[in-house]
């Protein structure tokens, strides 16, 4: 029963951080494979809904950057040729595409930055999903590799 609760824990907790979720499940004492297909079955399951919610909650994201942002800074966004300027995100969406996003993205900034950025940016829906799929299948893999060598030392 205590395995079943743990399983289910990782599984949520997953949801907003696997960082946070791999470790919890060594407390639970379950194997590293568990651990693994728990927080990636999280991690997934919050990264498709975000991404197909994520157009519900853009405008809000938008307003509250709005809001944020200096207002002088409105003046800048475009430049002289009229186009409007694009930022580093955007440049290496650009440059790598929705693999690079999604690969390198869990790594760096996370699962639902990574979401948040690619669906501000219009990258379509399936396509960033599955990308962002695979970049945390690899980040649960390597954490959770690396953590059962820590743990079986």
């Amino acid at each position: 029963m205590k395995q079943i609760f743990g399983v289910i824990v990782v599984a949520v907790v997953a949801v907003i951080n696997m960082y946070v979720a791999i470790p919890l499940g060594y407390g639970f004492d379950l194997s590293a494979n568990v651990i693994a297909v728990a927080a990636f079955v999280g991690s997934v399951g919050g990264t498709v809904a975000m991404v197909f919610v994520g157009d519900r909650i853009m405008p809000a994201v938008r307003r509250l950057y709005r809001r944020i942002r200096p207002k002088d800074d409105e003046a800048d966004e475009q430049d002289d040729s009229g186009e409007e300027k694009s930022g580093k995100a955007r440049g290496l969406v650009d440059r790598f595409g929705a693999p690079g996003l999604g690969i390198i993205g869990p790594m760096t900034i996370g699962g639902f930055a990574s979401v948040i950025s690619g669906v501000a940016m219009g990258i379509p829906k399936v396509k960033l999903a599955i990308w962002i799929g695979i970049g945390q299948a690899i980040v649960v893999i390597l954490y959770s590799l690396m953590l059962d060598q820590v743990v079986a030392a």
